[in-house]
């Protein structure tokens, strides 16, 4: 029998706690406080339009929350934070719906995921916003500068997020937060970028979302599964439950790290992804790959577990170190050697200016870089269809050398030499001519990227690492260009495998 939808009031909501005997509830009496919920959400969101997509999966969420006699699945824990996040949202909307709007992004049409060849989606304007930011160290709250933003579009269905890019996103971290109902987050960093991390925690301490700041040890070598526990107990130890998030504050190591605690504590908590690096920016903190290493090599243990938001404000990158940020453009010249002529101009044509981090500049390689991920994560986002496996152009000796060089050349350095083996590689095995495989390592040097390996890597030891990649099935698997694109290539020959590790000064 349908139950009439009737308003409702964040109290009635709370007030519906599934503890033995259902407190007197009956089946009936929940559906209609779900759907009532989700009427009093549509009311204050008359404009479908306007609504941002959080308040839409909370309706959906509600609407799908029919419970006959085994509630569908559902438990009585998963029915309760249901009803929390409705009230949180309705609460949310009644104290100041003007608030959401910072929150509420262009929706532009959907991606294409049905054709072969996969082209970076189109990037939707936002419209500029003010944000409140606390200023640090007076204990109040400042007015920050109007800044031009753009998002580009992770279209994921119900888990559909945005890479926004632009100045000071604080403000935007506590309007995703308040919207999907957090009562408590951490802030996870590490100690060399403490006052940025410190920003997002004053500023959701003031908004009423109470928060800590939770340090892990800079480096890769923090990246195991002794921090992920470390996480976990400090989590639980703060009162994390399962409707509150942690923010990822930091580059890569952190993003991953934090990310893959977020997916295995309470199974699953949400996560808003703050980089601070551009490699990061342009990569690790877009598409939800989680992981922690193992000795025997990287990300080897990890989860898909996407993000509420990444906030990505290109001003931190002032402050890292020439070496750090030339590692974010291997990866920006990984999306330009995939085929994104936009990106090739860019570095054909102002590497000065990229490498000055010239602001305009950067901002459009940060944007396209972005689009090319989003629009491959959103055409695959679990890897089942081999397209997202494109995005690991150039990774296959980047992540062998990484591990027996011990990391001695950072992430993106490594992907810059493995760039280079991929073009060595494609023209060995003629899929491509001398004069592409050139350019791959003409555009890496224009960027002060290195070509070759470090000294004293043994051929074996890097096609044994190679070998157990985690895409491979027991043979050597590449992604290569050729004819038609980007192909998934197994197995080539021992001499275009030479010729493609000479190249990149493997001798021995």
């Amino acid at each position: 029998m349908p139950v009439e939808a009737r308003p409702t009031t964040p109290a009635e909501l709370r007030n519906v706690k599934f503890k033995s005997g259902v407190r007197g509830y009956g089946a009936q009496e929940v559906e209609a406080m779900l759907l009532s919920a989700a009427s009093a959400i549509e009311h204050l969101l008359r404009d479908p339009a306007g609504a941002n997509a959080q308040a839409r999966a909370n309706i959906r969420d509600l609407r799908n929350a029919e419970l006959p006699d085994v509630f569908r699945g559902l438990n009585r824990d998963d029915v309760n934070e249901m009803c929390e996040r409705a009230a949180a949202t309705i609460q949310r909307l009644l104290a100041n719906e003007a608030q959401l709007e910072k929150a509420r992004p262009a929706d532009p049409k959907p991606v294409v995921t049905s054709e072969p060849a996969v082209a970076p989606e189109p990037v939707a304007p936002v419209a500029a916003v003010r944000v409140a930011r606390p200023l640090i160290g007076s204990g109040t709250e400042g007015l920050g500068a109007v800044a031009s933003r753009q998002s580009v579009r992770v279209a994921l269905g119900a888990r559909t997020y945005h890479v926004a890019v632009g100045n000071d996103p604080t403000g935007e971290a506590v309007s995703v937060l308040q919207t999907y109902g957090a009562r408590k987050a951490v802030v996870v960093t590490q100690p060399s970028i403490r006052a940025t991390a410190q920003q997002y925690c004053d500023a959701l301490n003031a908004h009423n979302i109470e928060t800590v700041v939770v340090e892990i040890a800079d480096g890769e070598a923090a990246k195991t599964l002794v921090t992920v526990d470390d996480l976990c107990r400090q989590l639980a130890k703060f009162g994390i439950l399962r409707r509150d998030a942690v923010l990822a504050v930091g580059g890569g190591v952190v993003g991953d790290i934090t990310g893959f605690t977020a997916s295995v504590y309470y199974r699953g908590i949400a996560v808003v992804q703050v980089p601070t690096t551009l490699l990061a920016m342009v990569d690790a903190a877009i598409g939800g790959k989680t992981a922690a290493n193992l000795p025997q090599g990287k990300n080897l243990v990890g989860a898909f577990h996407q993000p509420l938001a990444v906030l990505c404000d290109p001003c931190v990158l002032a402050s890292l170190s020439d070496r750090e940020f030339r590692c974010g453009l291997g990866e920006v010249l990984k999306y330009a050697l995939m085929g994104d002529d936009q990106l090739l101009g860019i570095i054909a044509d102002e590497s000065a200016a990229l490498l000055a981090r010239e602001p305009d500049v950067l901002r459009r390689a940060i944007i396209r870089s972005a689009a090319v991920k989003a629009r491959f994560v959103s055409a695959d986002e679990l890897e089942r269809t081999g397209l997202r496996e494109h995005l690991n152009y150039g990774h296959t000796l980047a992540h062998a050398i990484e591990t027996a060089g011990d990391h001695v050349l950072a992430h993106g350095e490594a992907v810059a030499v493995g760039l280079v083996f991929a073009g060595a590689l494609a023209s060995a095995l003629e899929r491509v001519t001398p004069e592409i495989a050139e350019q791959h390592r003409a555009l890496a040097l224009s960027l002060g990227l290195p070509v070759s390996v470090p000294e004293g890597l043994r051929r074996s030891e890097l096609i044994e690492i190679m070998r157990r990649d985690k895409k491979s099935v027991g043979g050597l698997r590449f992604v290569l260009q050729g004819p038609n694109g980007l192909e998934r290539v197994d197995d080539p020959s021992q001499l275009a495998l030479d010729v493609a590790l000479n190249a990149v000064g493997v001798t021995n």
